[in-house]
């Protein structure tokens, strides 16, 4: 994916912020209703790789978290948003194949604490 492309995934300011902002409380409210209580235990460790490691994916979250009972796909999602708008990290622009097999193959996004 060339660089013109990534920048396509990357939210443009004052566009649709409202609305994602909206998407974004709604899917933390599905995710708590249905008992995920994963997402700060997820940006717990967001926090924590973006400290010690120079790029972080949702491969390294999940590795941590395991595959606990309960935990719903869309919680790192929802994780790496709220760490995003926090400040606390952002994305480097690249994509790597995930290492999960459950991922069948997917990209996931390449991100790197704020300060580096």
């Amino acid at each position: 994916m060339s660089e013109t492309q990534a920048g396509l995934f990357e939210p443009q300011p004052g566009l649709g912020t409202a609305r994602s902002d909206r998407k974004l409380e709604g899917l933390a409210a599905k995710a708590e209703k249905t008992g995920s209580k994963f997402i700060s235990i997820a940006q717990a460790v967001i926090r924590a790789l973006a400290i010690d490691k120079e790029t972080l994916t949702s491969d390294d979250v999940r590795a941590l978290l395991g595959n606990p009972s309960g935990l719903d796909p869309r919680t790192l999602g929802c994780a790496f948003r709220a760490e995003r708008i926090a400040g606390r990290i952002r994305s480097t622009g690249e994509w790597r194949v995930s290492t999960f097999a459950s991922r069948n193959g997917g990209v996931v996004r390449v991100w790197k604490g704020a300060g580096k």
